[in-house]
């Protein structure tokens, strides 16, 4: 019985994790490098007691946190003030920027600051993807804190049917709404969270420009 409930604790502590959080890049990375780690432990010390056990305790409740990604919360109700009224928020960007002429998006938790802007409700945060229009270059890390004036907005199924429904796709993703940005809707608070993916992302970078600086183009880097 003991054995079972072990198992049973790490496959739904998982499997909450992952339901209440969503999908989390620098988890899964973390789980990696773990799982490389005990593999040369396990190779080197040929161990069957210890290194065999947090292996094990580690694939078990990896394995719950994937099934609990195949799942998703409702998303949270945006009050009518948020959709149709600019608001102030607090961010904390989650995602990678992608870049497209002058516009650029990323992923971020987004938190209101109530009307008298002494108080945050940090207990709701809102997952969105907002685009930011600017013709300077902007480049925003992982875990960067803003604050931004803006207003969300939900995008509407499709009326045609077979076409593409972006709103189920953006569901499937653990977003909750979009906003669309100016230069002038944001300000940087100059304070970065440490973000593994973010480190992950530098190291790729440079790999890329050291590969790229040797005579490699993109085709063969891709």
């Amino acid at each position: 019985i003991q054995p079972l409930s072990r198992v049973l604790l790490l496959f739904f502590s998982g499997l909450l994790y992952s339901f209440y959080f969503g999908p989390n890049p620098e988890l899964v990375l973390a789980s990696i490098l773990l799982l490389l780690i005990s593999f040369i432990i396990f190779y080197f010390k040929r161990s069957l007691t210890r290194h065999t056990y947090w292996l094990l305790s580690l694939i078990i409740f990896l394995s719950g946190c994937f099934l609990g990604n195949r799942y998703s919360l409702d998303s949270p109700h945006l009050s009518n003030f948020q959709l149709y009224s600019k608001q102030f928020y607090l961010v904390k960007v989650t995602s990678e920027q992608q870049t497209k002429d002058s516009t650029i998006s990323f992923e971020g938790d987004f938190f209101l600051v109530k009307s008298n802007a002494n108080e945050i409700d940090l207990n709701s945060p809102i997952r969105v993807k907002a685009t930011l229009e600017s013709h300077s270059p902007i480049h925003f890390l992982i875990g960067q804190t803003l604050v931004v004036h803006g207003r969300l907005f939900q995008p509407k199924s499709p009326t045609i049917p077979g076409s593409f429904d972006y709103s189920s796709y953006l569901k499937r993703k653990r977003i909750d709404a979009l906003m669309r940005l100016k230069s002038h809707d944001y300000l940087d608070l100059n304070f970065v969270h440490f973000s593994l993916l973010q480190l992950f992302i530098n190291w790729r970078n440079q790999l890329v420009n050291v590969l790229h600086e040797n005579g490699l183009d993109a085709d063969q880097l891709s």
